[in-house]
This record gives structure tokens, C-alpha cells and sequence, in this order.
């Protein structure tokens, strides 16, 4: 069992930690990350793929507007889910 608190605003959670992991793993499918973006207040780096079949580009876009922190992105059109070594050096 892994300890969990309340995840995002939904509160289909409610800080519980009695849930098995699979429906934890389950229950966080129906979450998206602009709902946390929001969130953040620390500088963010973001690198992201357009041919991404995990995190789609237009999520990741969605994300991105929605962060008020510092910020810098690096958009590597060509890559999927995961990072070119130019992007590792610029983190």
C-alpha cells in the first residue's frame, strides 16, 4: 500500500490510503496535468515531442499556458516520449 493524499482538486481521493495501488494507478488515468500546472510556483523547464503517443503535444500546450512560474520550454518537433541530449544539458 502506498501512502497517498487528495490528488488535484477532484477529491476522488479524499487523502485515503486505504486503496490498493492498481486503483490508485486506475483512479489517476482521469487526471490531467493543466489541472496541476496551475499550481506550480517554482521555475519550470519543460521539454516536449509532437510525436509524443504518452503525454500528447496539445496536453503539454495546455499545461504550459496555464503555468504562472518562471518558465522555459524546448520543443523538439521530432521526438517522442522522451528527451534528446540537448535537452538533459539545457535542465
Amino acid at each position: 500500500m502506498v501512502r497517498r493524499k487528495s490528488i488535484g482538486e477532484s477529491g476522488v481521493l479524499d487523502g485515503r490510503t486505504d486503496l490498493p495501488d492498481d486503483q490508485a494507478v486506475a483512479t489517476l488515468q482521469f487526471f490531467d496535468v493543466v489541472n496541476f500546472a496551475r499550481q506550480l510556483t517554482i521555475p519550470t523547464f519543460m521539454s516536449w515531442g509532437y510525436s509524443d503517443d504518452t503525454c500528447s503535444p496539445t496536453s503539454v500546450w495546455a499545461a504550459w499556458n496555464e503555468i504562472a512560474a518562471p518558465k522555459e520550454k524546448d520543443i523538439t518537433p521530432s521526438s517522442g516520449h522522451w528527451r534528446f541530449p540537448s535537452s538533459w544539458e539545457k535542465c
